[in-house]
């Protein structure tokens, strides 16, 4: 797949973008194709490593059905903004951030930001920032 979405992108003259896979023991890899050049025509590459917790955030995310503005907040929870910082970057009120927290801890299962940070760590999709 991987390669084909080299080829395709390659047609159209964009950038693929990449592939997430989890393994059977439950490491992430990314998958980045990218057709070779030369006497190879319409041969790919594709390279696999290990994905990152950035790279994985989206995929959590989305596996909580979070909407665009949600993960915009999610995200920032999981950086350990405070709710008036993340009003202030959003453009957004303090209650209107608080509102967003809710429909995320709902639908992720938590009842807290503790919660909602704990179990992005436990699944490994972030690390702690020093």
């Amino acid at each position: 797949m991987a390669a084909e979405q080299a080829r395709a992108a390659a047609a159209g003259g964009a950038t693929p973008p990449p592939l997430r896979v989890r393994t059977s023991g439950g490491t992430w890899f990314v998958l980045r194709g990218s057709l070779l050049r030369g006497r190879s025509q319409g041969q790919a590459a594709v390279v696999a490593t290990p994905a990152s917790p950035a790279e994985m955030m989206p995929v959590v995310f989305a596996s909580y059905g979070l909407t665009a503005r949600e993960r915009e907040v999610a995200l920032r929870v999981a950086q350990g903004h405070a709710t008036g910082d993340i009003a202030r970057e959003l453009c957004m009120t303090p209650l209107t951030v608080q509102d967003h927290l809710k429909s995320i801890f709902t639908k992720s299962g938590v009842r807290s930001r503790r919660e909602f940070v704990a179990g992005l760590l436990m699944s490994g999709t972030v690390e702690i920032w020093t």
